[in-house]
């Protein structure tokens, strides 16, 4: 049985993040990485970059970890993220149902 979880799953916990003061940047990195994206350092180590293989018409976005890695991800970046995943929302459970 895996511990990843789903998209609806991910999905409330990214809103539930932006309703409060944010999110630990290692909760938003292991949620996004259940989904199958990729996050990875950008030039500053407290800023990420997010991509997605599987989903053609998702190139990339990105997050900022306020107080570096350990920091939080601000309501800001967790409202782009949520956006990525309602506007990629089938893509990305067409993807789920394949792994």
């Amino acid at each position: 049985m895996s511990n990843k979880m789903g998209y609806a799953e991910v999905l409330d916990a990214l809103r539930v993040g932006k309703a409060a003061s944010g999110l630990p940047c290692a909760t938003v990195r292991t949620l996004l990485t259940d989904l199958g994206f990729q996050v990875k350092d950008a030039s500053s180590g407290a800023h990420k970059t997010v991509t997605h293989p599987n989903l053609l018409d998702f190139r990339a976005t990105g997050y900022n970890c306020r107080g570096g890695n350990n920091g939080i991800v601000d309501r800001n970046y967790l409202g782009v993220l949520i956006r990525v995943l309602t506007t990629n929302k089938d893509a990305i459970e067409d993807f789920l149902r394949r792994t």
